[in-house]
């Protein structure tokens, strides 16, 4: 019995380890000019998304339930006109999204526009 005890601890740690390398090693950065998320899940499989800031269209996000209230995470969606982008298990959400929303509205489409437009004007 004490075999099964110490079984059932060590796959549960496991279980626990594969969830948290995924969740430590997943990172999103946002610049002027793009955001990256860069998503972790296991130990071998890394996946890359690459976004620029006037391709956004809509941002929102979502603090599911008590525990999401309790502990400050939820998931974030950059709707684009390619696609969705979710941000899942993000730390603060409301911060990230006020933040995410002063750079969009920096440098987002319509400054884009007329950042090309003075550049198109000068070199002319």
């Amino acid at each position: 019995m004490l075999f099964i005890a110490f079984g059932g601890l060590g796959i549960g740690f496991l279980l626990f380890l594969y969830q948290w390398i995924g969740w430590y090693f997943s990172v999103f950065i946002v610049t002027n000019q793009r955001i990256r998320q860069v998503t972790q899940k296991g130990l071998f499989n890394r996946s890359v998304i690459d976004l620029g800031i006037s391709k956004i269209q809509n941002i929102s996000y979502n603090v599911p339930g008590l525990s999401g209230t309790m502990f400050g995470f939820g998931t974030m969606v950059i709707q684009t006109y390619v696609g969705d982008l979710y941000l899942d298990k993000l730390h603060h959400p409301n911060k990230i999204y006020n933040a995410l929303s002063e750079v969009i509205q920096r440098y987002g489409p319509k400054q884009q526009a007329q950042i090309d437009e003075e550049v198109t004007t000068e070199d002319i």
